[in-house]
């Protein structure tokens, strides 16, 4: 059981940089990780990230890339839209840690290649010492924006912060270490909104839309 636990402990904490606020201050969700990765992330950096934290991912899912978006607005404002056109681009990872810790990585696919829009952490209660594992997630994290050491939420100035990523605004960590260790983080709806937003300037390029009508 000490082994389990001290693995689940390397699980959900990794270094925290030299430069990063005090625990007291506490951390924005755009710096904050689990096994190292963090949102924002080039994929490729976080799937090395949690393979030397003794992760095994695989792709699942598949998503179109930022080419092939742009190529299907492009497309789509001409009358030549294909619904069922399949993306090659990955849209997640799951990965399998020790303990039995699950890690699901979410892909936005952008200009700059696939990066970490969020992710979810799940390690099981039974086996290991919650309260250690508070105190281990206070000191890397620091102080949550609103809740505490056993659920808390940390989110960036000039954004609403509760208890739930699904419909927030912008970034946002949640842990939930109630009876388990649930660990949520969310680039946020403007994040994703922007990336839409470079699709259509993208398309623009392309197949401008029309500025007159024949009426």
């Amino acid at each position: 059981m000490k082994i389990i636990a001290s693995l689940l402990a390397i699980t959900v904490l990794s270094v925290v940089p030299a430069h990063a606020q005090s625990a007291s201050e506490g951390r924005g969700p755009m710096q904050m990780d689990v096994a190292g990765v963090r949102l924002g992330m080039p994929l490729a950096q976080a799937q090395a990230a949690a393979t030397a934290g003794s992760y095994v991912c695989r792709p699942y899912g598949r998503k179109l890339t930022f080419e092939e978006q742009v190529d299907k607005e492009a497309k789509r404002r001409v009358g030549r839209s294909d619904p069922f056109r399949q993306g090659t681009g990955t849209m997640q990872l799951e990965c399998k840690g020790p303990g039995g810790a699950d890690l699901r990585i979410d892909v936005a696919q952008l200009r700059s290649g696939p990066v970490v829009d969020s992710y979810r952490l799940q390690i099981p209660g039974a086996g290991i010492d919650l309260a250690a594992v508070r105190r281990q997630l206070a000191a890397k994290y620091g102080r949550p924006t609103v809740g505490n050491d056993t659920l808390g939420s940390w989110c960036d100035a000039g954004y609403r912060c509760g208890e739930g990523v699904v419909f927030s605004e912008g970034p946002i960590t949640v842990v939930d270490a109630m009876t388990s260790v649930d660990i949520m983080a969310t680039r946020g709806k403007r994040a994703r909104a922007a990336d839409e937003a470079a699709v259509a300037a993208a398309a623009d390029a392309v197949a401008p839309k029309k500025t007159r009508a024949a009426f």
